[in-house]
């Protein structure tokens, strides 16, 4: 069955995590799959690229915000997968936890992946980081 997910219905999600604290943390993607059951509905003579997509990411280093797992899902509204060395390489991720429960079995995920982006040759994640498993 597929549901459709309404443009007032993927604000929401977002507005929602307003009030949630972000996570900023060093971490690796282990992959990325469309949520297919999920679709954002696009007008008509329109094109529209965006679909929701779960990422699983192991984290490795809390940088700022709450703590989180070291294992977790998080679900972004973006245009297509990275590629496999992108997901690869030490990333920096900003994720606010999904406070409906509703949503996150939607979306089969516990957070929204606000941001990505490289570690700056790696000085970001090697210096003044908590590490999550600490040993």
């Amino acid at each position: 069955m597929v549901r459709t997910v309404i443009l007032g219905t993927a604000i929401a999600v977002l507005t929602d995590l307003a009030c949630a604290s972000e996570s900023v943390f060093c971490g690796h993607a282990l992959g990325q799959h469309p949520i297919e059951d999920v679709q954002v509905p696009c007008p008509a003579n329109s094109i529209c690229f965006s679909s929701w997509t779960r990422w699983d990411i192991r984290v490795e280093k809390m940088i700022s915000g709450s703590a989180v797992q070291e294992r977790i899902n998080a679900a972004a509204l973006q245009h297509g997968t990275f590629t496999k060395n992108y997901e690869e390489s030490l990333r920096i991720f900003t994720v606010k936890p999904i406070e409906n429960a509703e949503k996150r079995e939607l979306l089969g995920a516990d957070f929204v992946l606000l941001k990505h982006e490289g570690d700056n040759g790696g000085n970001t994640c090697e210096h003044n980081v908590t590490p999550v498993n600490p040993e």
